[in-house]
């Protein structure tokens, strides 16, 4: 929300099982069930792009409300991410993912124009690296 002060904004990346192109049919699906855990666990989705092959997701942590005091903790990260992956699988009816992510902190807003940008040009250069 426009009043909560974000204190740490994470990009994450995971991939399919065996980085296979299988994410195209699921995409809107996905995001709309990523963006849900998401903010059911306390996280504000910043960016997020479904490729063939990966997810790139940038979320950030609400922990100051507009008083000053500390908004309840967030559901720990790797949880939110084991759970976005498990109800993603149960969705699409096949185990999707490969264990593991990746995650950066981002640590200014420098990093985040970076990081979005990167984000904002995936699908295009896809489209590059595939001709």
């Amino acid at each position: 929300s426009r009043h909560s002060r974000y204190l740490l904004n994470l990009h994450i990346v995971w991939i399919p099982k065996y980085r296979t192109s299988i994410l195209a049919p699921y995409h809107d699906e996905l995001c709309d069930i990523l963006k849900g855990i998401a903010a059911e666990k306390g996280y504000e989705v910043l960016a997020l792009e479904v490729m063939p092959d990966h997810v790139h997701l940038i979320l950030a942590l609400r922990h100051i409300g507009p008083d000053e005091r500390q908004i309840a903790a967030p559901t720990p990260l790797s949880n939110v991410i084991q759970q976005m992956k498990r109800i993603t699988s149960k969705q699409a009816g096949i185990s999707l993912w490969q264990k593991g992510f990746y995650d950066h902190v981002i640590r200014n807003d420098e990093d985040l124009a970076n990081v979005r940008q990167y984000i904002r040009n995936n699908p295009l250069k896809w489209i590059q690296d595939k001709d």
